[in-house]
């Protein structure tokens, strides 16, 4: 079970991480206010489950393991290439809108996986999956 939570919290830890890194790029790129107002919102989501797992890790005397540096230099590209072209609200709709999906399927795996992970542990994943499933619905109006 401790490496089950410790699995599941890293998880839940780098999917936070992506999101919060990602909207946070997004959102200096938009003119669209009510757009703005959605990022915002999904920022503040990421950024508590973000906060939660990293302290459930601490509890558990585990050291949060997050996105490496690779990641991140290649997510930014991603994002900045993208961006150059086009900067209306539906076409960061869309890069947020994979993002989200790339992450809700990635929680749930996780969460079929480490199925004996601790309660709150599991209940921080699930919370993750519903924010990622409520991101998509929220984004598919901006198509």
């Amino acid at each position: 079970t401790m490496n089950a939570n410790q699995e599941l919290l890293n998880g839940i830890y780098q999917n936070a991480e992506m999101g919060k890194e990602t909207i946070a790029r997004l959102i200096k790129e938009t003119n669209d206010v009510a757009f703005r107002k959605v990022m915002e919102n999904q920022l503040t989501e990421y950024q508590e489950i973000f906060d939660q797992s990293q302290k459930q890790l601490q509890d558990r005397h585990q050291k949060p393991e997050g996105l490496t540096g690779m990641e991140k230099a290649s997510t930014y590209m991603a994002l900045k290439m993208n961006t150059l072209t086009d900067k209306t609200s539906s076409h960061m709709a869309e890069m947020l809108l994979q993002g989200s999906t790339m992450g809700s399927v990635d929680i749930q795996k996780q969460l079929n996986k480490y199925s004996e992970a601790d309660t709150d542990v599991r209940r921080l994943g699930e919370r993750l999956l519903k924010t990622e499933q409520r991101n998509i619905e929220q984004l598919q109006q901006y198509l």
